[in-house]
């Protein structure tokens, strides 16, 4: 459900004009309104979910969030039927008295969380034991109405690279099923700055930073696994 501002990442064509987006050829984008006056509801996420959904996507990225009850059988639901969830972490400074993001908290969501250009967790991105996978999400350049660019910086930004990577995955191995993408995308994750080779996942960056080449390369590499 993605907007202006974010979709460029996901699928810009490149053209010598711009930016280009992480999978920038043959994607195909169905865009749901889901904000109302710069907010949104647990029933109109759900509702732009579910339209998702009925028109058979397979990655849905969910630009919104907020701090709605967890476990709606929706997220499940679609995530049972094949689709792919992914959602940002959360802007808020850190802190332990704030819940985590919905939905990206959801068992059947990938939460991501942003990266400085150092690879370094950037000091606004949301930390929690949902978080999953990361991508740089500070002064990325992004596309604006107007065929315009501005900087923009924010997990949302993170999670439209994340979104595309799995895009371009997913395209070169259709056979794949929605859990193989995101267990492969975890396996092949590229550690933060900082973060512990020692360790699987930490509550900054989840697994790591996502990486399609190196996704693209292990499921060529291990086929009997597929």
């Amino acid at each position: 459900m993605p907007g202006t501002h974010v979709s460029g990442l996901i699928a810009a064509v490149k053209n010598g004009a711009g930016i280009r987006g992480v999978i920038d050829q043959g994607a195909s984008l169905y865009i749901v309104r889901v904000f109302q006056n710069r907010s949104s509801s647990t029933s109109a996420i759900i509702d732009g979910l579910n339209k998702c959904r009925d028109n058979e996507g397979d990655i849905v990225f969910l630009s919104a969030g907020g701090s709605s009850p967890f476990g709606s059988s929706d997220f499940q639901s679609a995530y049972d039927a094949g689709m792919l969830l992914v959602a940002p972490a959360g802007n808020t400074n850190p802190s332990s008295s704030l819940p985590p993001s919905w939905p990206a908290s959801e068992p059947s969501v990938i939460s991501v969380a942003s990266t400085n250009s150092d690879n370094t967790r950037s000091s606004f991105s949301r930390t929690n034991a949902q978080v999953e996978l990361a991508a740089l999400g500070r002064n990325v350049l992004s596309t604006v109405p107007g065929n315009n660019f501005r900087t923009k910086t924010g997990t949302q930004f993170a999670t439209a690279l994340v979104s595309g990577v799995a895009a371009v995955v997913w395209s070169y191995y259709p056979k794949c099923t929605n859990v193989e993408i995101r267990n492969v995308l975890q396996v092949t994750a590229l550690k933060c700055t900082g973060q512990s080779e020692d360790r699987d996942r930490d509550e900054g960056c989840g697994y790591g930073i996502a990486q399609a080449k190196a996704a693209v390369d292990y499921i060529e590499n291990t086929p009997s696994a597929w």
